[in-house]
């Protein structure tokens, strides 16, 4: 297992992410400015350096030391925009793209997210990069109720709404997706902010055999389903595999309540199976390099859940792990981990 504080997935794959510290970025930054597309930071402000790309913080503290920023870089030079607030990297094959939005009193999340998924959609039509691969979204207090009703499924409802405004089929067009809550910080508003990646062309979403797919979750999970894949494969000739967001979750329900070694087990299981179905589809998950988030809900169970991941088989040469201390968008859920990978064979 590579634990170093700089991992690169491939030499150049058409996306790539590196978790970084502080005092590496600089460097990074002065050897491939043309390349950086954005830099996201985890409990963290921005490096005490001019930045030549855009910067947002999530409020989620990274454990275990963890490397707090995620850089994102282009296989060639990108041309950087904003639109509506959106910051936008774009090469001839990728667009990579970041918001953030402050939910003030009298907002209603279902509302902000609509608003904000809308614009996105709008830009990623203008640059000709109409396809969603992967989104991350960081929004506080997930579990908490807003107007009777938890905040992570008014999130949904905004979400679905705005596909269906854009003409977005939703079998078709979900991406591979994440949803964390972050912390609330005192005296600021709420943060939602939203991350991703877009294509020119269509890729492949894959679903988990083991689990009925989000997007046709019964209505107990709330009025409109999440709207997500539960994998993606990146359109030819990229070769990235995106995992989302996974969970303790068979069927639609949620298992082994309060046992966090057992919800990982079953977490590193669900992720094997997207595995075997990309593995049908061409791609060789026995050579890929990875970068693995792993969210925990409480801090004090990093040491059982990094035992179990330690343990599977999951973790191969070319895997790098960071930890992240999170709400999941189930209350009874207490370990979440996503995944992206490339074909290892790229690597010089």
């Amino acid at each position: 297992m590579i634990s170093c504080a700089e991992h690169i997935i491939a030499e150049r794959p058409a996306i790539a992410v590196r978790s970084m510290f502080a005092a590496d970025i600089a460097q990074m930054i002065d050897a491939e400015l043309a390349r950086v597309c954005f830099i996201i930071g985890f409990g963290v402000a921005a490096p005490a350096r001019t930045l030549p790309c855009g910067f947002v913080s999530v409020t989620l503290p990274a454990l275990n030391g963890s490397a707090p920023y995620e850089v994102w870089l282009a296989d060639e030079a990108v041309t950087r925009t904003t639109s509506a607030g959106i910051s936008f990297a774009k090469t001839g094959s990728i667009v990579f793209g970041c918001a953030s939005i402050a939910q003030r009193e009298g907002d209603h999340l279902e509302d902000i997210t609509k608003s904000l998924y809308g614009q996105i959609f709008d830009g990623m039509d203008q640059l000709g990069m109409p396809h969603f691969a992967r989104a991350w979204h960081y929004l506080p207090a997930i579990n908490s109720a807003e107007d009777a009703l938890e905040r992570y499924r008014r999130f949904s409802m905004g979400r679905h709404e705005a596909f269906l405004a854009k003409g977005r089929q939703i079998e078709h067009d979900a991406p591979a997706a994440s949803a964390l809550g972050s912390q609330i910080v005192a005296g600021q508003p709420g943060q939602l902010v939203i991350y991703f990646i877009a294509t020119a062309s269509r890729g492949t979403p894959i679903e988990n055999p083991r689990q009925v797919s989000a997007y046709r979750y019964p209505q107990q999970y709330g009025p409109k389903s999440p709207t997500f894949a539960r994998a993606f494969l990146a359109p030819a000739p990229q070769d990235i595999f995106y995992v989302s967001g996974t969970a303790s979750i068979v069927g639609h329900e949620t298992l082994h309540a309060n046992d966090v070694r057992a919800q990982t087990r079953e977490t590193i299981a669900n992720i094997l199976a997207l595995n075997r179905e990309a593995e049908q589809r061409g791609v060789n998950t026995k050579r890929q390099a990875t970068h693995m988030k792993v969210y925990v809900r409480h801090a004090t169970d990093i040491d059982a859940v990094r035992a179990e991941i330690d343990a599977g088989e999951l973790v191969e040469k070319n895997t790098d792990i960071v930890y992240f201390e999170a709400d999941i968008c189930r209350r009874d859920l207490l370990v979440e981990i996503e995944l992206l990978s490339c074909n290892a064979e790229q690597r010089q």
